[in-house]
């Protein structure tokens, strides 16, 4: 066996890198910004529990625009950029030609990694399982002593560190609005192509969710993709003090628009989503629904207890009301 090295992340834990053990290679593609992140948390766990080298290709992801992750965030782990790697080889293995080309693209990377390992599609079905979801986690290196969901907070934190630009861009954006400097609570309210896969709900259902929580607190940071919802907002609440990055011109997220977009303008889009869940973060409370992943990754950059939902309960999340 080869000798362990470590790979320190930001927050001081450590990845370790055993060339004698197996790697994870994780793809992020081209589904949602918080669709990837939840998933690829539960990738890094997985890779924890089972003594594996979490490796990282973001080159393809959709939200790339030079390197991926590094764009963004500070590096956590080792990072691939191959063309076998692209989102267009992960789950397609319906045919017997895709059955043969996932074979080929395997031996191609075993070749050039001189290493077994596993893609991100090998373990998918397994980091759902309920069995893996619903166990205890004992992972002494990183202090994980719990659930999946206080496993994934603590895994998430360590990671989600951004880099100096990004950091200067969330500075810049946070200092020219008024809401950070009272008490606040952040809406997320969605819209666009979630229209495709849950229900919309009306907005009084987040008003009198707000007003069952806290009815003292009157400033309101409103995460959106459709302008007409802050409009209304402003109408039926006129007590509110609400404030948006939203533009105008939004009328609906779109993810394969957003896909189809150049480079530059997706890191714009990306930069300042990732700014809104700072401002979201750093409320008092977050109101969203169970069936949005802004909820769920919320649930882990925030405790809890402080994020409730409108529609249902969730295996990782607070409260509902």
């Amino acid at each position: 066996m080869k000798p362990r090295t470590a790979v320190a992340a930001p927050s001081g834990h450590i990845l370790m890198k055993n060339r004698g053990q197996p790697a994870l290679i994780w793809q992020l593609t081209r589904r949602g910004f918080c669709s990837e992140i939840n998933v690829m948390v539960l990738g890094v766990l997985f890779s924890l529990l089972h003594d594996m080298d979490f490796m990282l290709c973001s080159k393809y992801w959709s939200s790339a625009y030079h390197h991926g992750w590094r764009d963004y965030f500070d590096p956590f782990c080792e990072e691939l950029a191959s063309p076998l790697l692209r989102p267009a080889m992960i789950f397609d293995t319906t045919t017997a030609c895709r059955r043969y080309l996932s074979w080929a693209q395997k031996a191609a990377l075993a070749g050039s990694l001189g290493r077994g390992f596993c893609l991100t599609r090998d373990v998918w079905e397994k980091i759902w399982d309920r069995k893996f979801i619903e166990q205890r986690f004992d992972i002494e290196s990183w202090g994980i002593h719990g659930d999946s969901y206080t496993a994934c907070q603590i895994i998430l934190r360590a990671i989600w560190r951004f880099n100096e630009r990004m950091q200067r861009v969330a500075m810049d954006a946070q200092s020219r609005l008024s809401v950070n400097t009272e008490p606040y609570f952040a809406i997320h309210i969605r819209r666009g192509d979630k229209r495709n896969e849950a229900p919309i709900h009306d907005l009084s259902r987040y008003i009198n969710a707000v007003h069952d929580i806290n009815r003292h607190v009157t400033n309101a940071f409103v995460m959106t993709d459709d302008f007409s919802s802050v409009l209304e907002l402003r109408d039926r609440c006129p007590d509110w003090n609400i404030e948006t990055m939203c533009s105008q011109q939004n009328a609906g997220h779109d993810q394969r628009s957003f896909n189809s977009l150049a480079s530059e303008s997706r890191r714009v889009e990306t930069e300042r989503f990732l700014v809104e869940l700072t401002i979201a973060q750093g409320s008092l409370f977050f109101v969203g629904t169970a069936t949005s992943n802004v909820a769920r990754l919320m649930c882990l950059l925030k405790d809890k207890e402080s994020v409730y939902c409108i529609d249902q309960d969730y295996h990782m999340m607070g409260g509902s009301v």
